[in-house]
């Protein structure tokens, strides 16, 4: 399990501005209710939004690459503490400058220009560093989940056995929402065998049997639950791949139990009507330059 205790700074807002040369979008997080969904059509940069977003923030990214290879003006990342921190982009055809700005209500507070490089990032700041160490940020490529094999399925189950043996709730709700979802299937989690998956008859159901859209809710979901600590920012791009319509209309509100024992923020990118369902007040709508 990821340990992010003493993070305590959040994400309040993400503005990217001439993406593709083109786009200008502007997302406000849902402060209260934790989950904000972003949608639009094809080409508009969700998911190059979220890859910025991830590059910037995240201390295991090794080096500024994908950014540089993204084309945009510029960055900028609100804090719930009244800082942000902004990334221009300067490419000249023949060279790539990433200048980074930290700021306060009151101005400048530090500065610092990545010349692409590599050695530039042994002279990365303290103050850069020290900002990406306080803030957890995990995304989730739900394209890119592997279907379960006898090794995966092994460490899956030892994690399990162990999250059992504390008796957590989040075990109870994990196997809860696994149920509601699974049909002709009974789902249950034992200290002594972890998760284990059986037909109506009693007989045990091994993984390779289980749908992608079920392997899919058993990693994303275990994921949510175990693996992510508080205040922590989540991206989670197309949640709705191998999903049926209606455990896409379900997503928010699983999402809205686990964000009850679990308290980071989501960021969703999404194609699917399906997934916004009835909660169209969690969404904000990226727009192309005529609208």
């Amino acid at each position: 399990m990821n340990d992010n205790k003493g993070l305590t700074m959040r994400v309040a807002a993400i503005t990217v501005n001439n993406l593709f040369g083109v786009f200008d979008h502007s997302i406000e997080l849902n402060a209260e209710d934790r989950i904000t969904i972003i949608y639009g059509p094809n080409g508009f940069g969700k998911t190059f939004t979220l890859t910025l977003v991830d590059e910037l923030l995240n201390p295991s990214c090794e080096s500024y690459q994908a950014i540089s290879g993204i084309p945009f003006g510029n960055l900028a990342v609100s804090f719930d503490d009244g800082r942000f921190l902004s990334l221009e982009k300067n490419d000249t055809g023949e060279a790539v400058e990433l200048r980074f700005k930290l700021s306060s209500q009151h101005g400048l507070v530090e500065s610092f220009v990545y010349d692409n490089e590599p050695s530039t990032l042994d002279r990365e700041p303290e103050w850069l560093d020290t900002l990406k160490q306080s803030i957890y940020v995990r995304f989730i490529h739900t394209e890119r989940i592997k279907p379960l094999t006898a090794d995966s399925w092994r460490d899956f189950n030892a994690a399990m056995r162990s999250f059992a043996a504390e008796d957590s709730e989040k075990v109870v709700l994990y196997a809860d929402i696994i149920n509601n979802r699974f049909m002709h299937k009974d789902v249950s989690v034992t200290k002594e065998e972890g998760l284990v998956i059986s037909t109506v008859d009693g007989r045990k159901l091994p993984p390779e049997f289980l749908s992608s859209g079920e392997q899919h809710v058993l990693y994303l979901y275990f994921e949510l639950l175990f693996n992510i600590g508080p205040d922590s920012l989540i991206l989670i791009d197309e949640p709705e791949l191998s999903l049926h319509i209606l455990w896409q209309q379900e997503f928010l509100k699983d999402l809205g139990r686990i964000l009850a024992l679990a308290d980071f923020d989501i960021l969703i990118a999404t194609h699917s009507p399906q997934i916004i369902h009835d909660r169209w007040d969690l969404a904000v709508e990226l727009k192309g330059p005529d609208a």
